[in-house]
């Protein structure tokens, strides 16, 4: 039974895979067709057809590795009559694209090429893919949020610390020599309810945090619910040494690279989690915080994808932090459906949650100005249309389409590293993958 949950997560995973880039390659293909371009194939996935039919023009289908997809538009680069003459070190890599470009071009369908379109139309095109992942994602997080909520900390104590630790320290028994916890000195139990800190209500566990944590070596009243009684009880919070986290509970560090810390009062005590559903406003604060968040692996993936390497290499144990491949993410799919330490409500939100930072990720990465991806196309479009916007200014001649044919070698090059980066991820994710469970 365990077997066949691990392999149901990997499926639910698959799946939200397809849907998204099945989405993303919809959006292309509508706008291709509204705008009047020919849509010769509509394909999810690469390699060999798993099976494909033919709905008018275009023909639709499934691949057999489940990597991406694409929507083929005829006539993607200014075809050889039309396009200035390119003599540079590429020129064999040049041409045979552009004569593969050339050949989906039939008899009389020169005006129903993606090259044709004004640049406007051309960047609705190119753009429809993200906007898909992007709706598909906000989707993701407001079921999340709103429908099913979040595990969110509450006033009542889950766990009481006996002694005082530092966070700074990976020590976690207590020994003999050190203080006894502020906690565990007043008396305060598992089950306890704080309603007030120093006569302030507090409404939730940040609450509790904001009012105790200014408050070391002070003495402090707390207001408790215990089996439906109420009490006051006094404590006074220790002094400790905090790690300062950003807004993602990421470490901040200071110019020398060690751990930024402050001083702060402790107390020894950790909430219990209720699930909680949120407002439009927590889906679009949580959607907001993944997208910074992935944006900057997006950004720093060459540098964490190499530091993976090395860990690998030298054997060194790998960052939880550190980017997943799609074999990674299955996995983790795998790992949590099929635990009997989660919930089945648990497991969706998860499902759910894989699925919008899915979707944020094919909407930033699709985003990079470097073809093939969207934003490169983009950009050359944008460029045309200053580049022929200049020339109207100073009235010279239409200098012409873009020709992006010429930007094959560099295609090339771009598939080639991503790649690289992508089979160092999918060792690394068999050989040291990464374990949210324990």
């Amino acid at each position: 039974m365990h077997i066949l949950w691990y392999l149901l997560g990997i499926l639910v995973f698959a799946l939200l895979l397809t849907l998204s880039v099945a989405l993303h390659e919809l959006g292309h293909m509508l706008t291709g067709k509204l705008f009047g371009v020919k849509v010769t194939e509509y394909m999810i996935g690469f390699g060999p057809k798993l099976w494909s039919r033919r709905w008018g023009e275009t023909e639709y289908g499934l691949k057999a590795i489940p990597a991406g997809g694409y929507t083929a538009l005829i006539g993607m680069y200014p075809p050889a009559r039309v396009a200035k003459p390119y003599r540079g070190p590429f020129a064999k890599l040049v041409r045979e694209a552009r004569e593969a470009s050339d050949a989906t071009i039939g008899p009389g369908e020169d005006a129903r090429t993606f090259y044709r379109l004004p640049v406007w139309k051309r960047l609705v095109v190119m753009v429809a893919g993200v906007v898909a992942n992007l709706v598909l994602a906000v989707v993701f997080f407001l079921i999340l949020v709103m429908g099913i909520g979040q595990m969110q900390p509450t006033t009542t104590l889950g766990t009481i610390s006996e002694c005082v630790q530092s966070s700074t320290t990976s020590q976690r028994a207590c020994r003999s020599s050190d203080p006894r916890s502020p906690a565990a000195a007043a008396g305060l139990r598992v089950g306890d309810r704080i309603l007030a800190v120093q006569g302030r209500a507090t409404e939730d566990w940040a609450d509790v945090q904001a009012a105790l944590e200014p408050r070391a070596g002070k003495a402090t009243t707390l207001e408790i619910e215990r089996d439906g009684r109420r009490s006051t009880l006094t404590l006074t919070p220790a002094r400790a040494q905090r790690v300062v986290t950003d807004a993602f509970g990421q470490a901040k560090h200071r110019a020398d690279g060690s751990v930024l810390t402050r001083s702060s009062g402790f107390v020894g005590v950790a909430p219990t989690e209720s699930r909680q559903r949120g407002s439009v406003g927590d889906a679009v604060s949580q959607f907001w915080q993944t997208t910074v968040a992935s944006a900057r692996v997006v950004v720093q993936l060459p540098v964490q994808v190499y530091s993976v390497a090395t860990d690998l290499v030298t054997g060194r144990e790998r960052s939880a932090e550190s980017p997943l491949s799609i074999v990674g993410v299955g996995r983790i799919a795998g790992e949590v459906t099929s635990s009997g330490q989660v919930g089945m409500l648990d497991k969706v939100a998860v499902m759910l949650s894989l699925g919008a930072s899915l979707n944020v990720a094919l909407f930033l990465f699709n985003l990079l100005p470097l073809v093939p991806m969207d934003g490169g196309h983009a950009a050359g479009a944008l460029w045309e249309g200053l580049r022929r916007r200049w020339a109207r200014l100073r009235g010279r001649p239409d200098p012409g389409p873009f020709d992006a044919a010429r930007l094959t070698p560099l295609t090339i090059g771009v598939v080639c590293i991503l790649v690289v980066l992508t089979l160092v991820l999918v060792v690394a994710d068999l050989v040291d993958p990464i374990q949210v469970l324990g």
